[in-house]
């Protein structure tokens, strides 16, 4: 029922948007092993996302599989989610998502400090690389630093008098 489901929201989004003026975006939250199971029905070309944040931990091919120096990953899968990205997704627009763990209780494959680095580096060559997403916000609170090392990782610097400077131990970017 997923597919209907998300159509009509889809629909009804644009219906509301084209009414009000308002943006409304449509996204899912996939598993990194490609296809995944659960969203594989609408992401298989039948709903137009318009960004899917990839959950990149708790699986072989997380962020915590990319291996330095690699062209081609064997288990990290960014690319397999660009390649949906161009070739499968409705939306040939839609931005991919990095989804990281924010601590180490958020999931499995947490990476912290300049191990990001290199990762989102790779990531970041693919056209429908769209940023980070980060799971989940309770995780990020209790680990201060974190989400400014992702910010200057990234070559940004967020407002740092609200979410604090990288911590010293964080391996800053």
């Amino acid at each position: 029922h997923m597919v209907p489901f998300a159509d009509q929201l889809r629909a009804n989004m644009d219906a509301a948007a084209a009414a009000n003026g308002k943006t409304y975006y449509l996204s899912a939250t996939p598993q990194c092993p490609y296809p995944d199971i659960i969203n594989h029905p609408m992401l298989n070309g039948t709903t137009p996302f318009d960004f899917i944040m990839v959950q990149f931990y708790n699986n072989y091919c997380g962020v915590s599989s990319y291996v330095e120096r690699e062209v081609l990953q064997k288990n990290f899968s960014f690319e397999t989610w660009d390649t949906w990205a161009r070739t499968k997704s409705k939306n040939r627009n839609v931005k991919v998502l990095l989804g990281i763990p924010g601590n180490e209780g958020a999931g499995a494959g947490y990476v912290a400090g300049t191990a990001l680095l290199s990762p989102l580096s790779f990531s970041e060559q693919y056209k429908s690389f769209g940023g980070v997403m980060i799971w989940d916000m309770s995780q990020v609170y209790t680990n201060p630093g974190f989400l400014p090392t992702v910010a200057l990782c990234l070559g940004r610097y967020p407002d740092v008098t609200a979410i604090g400077r990288p911590n010293k131990g964080s391996g800053d970017c």
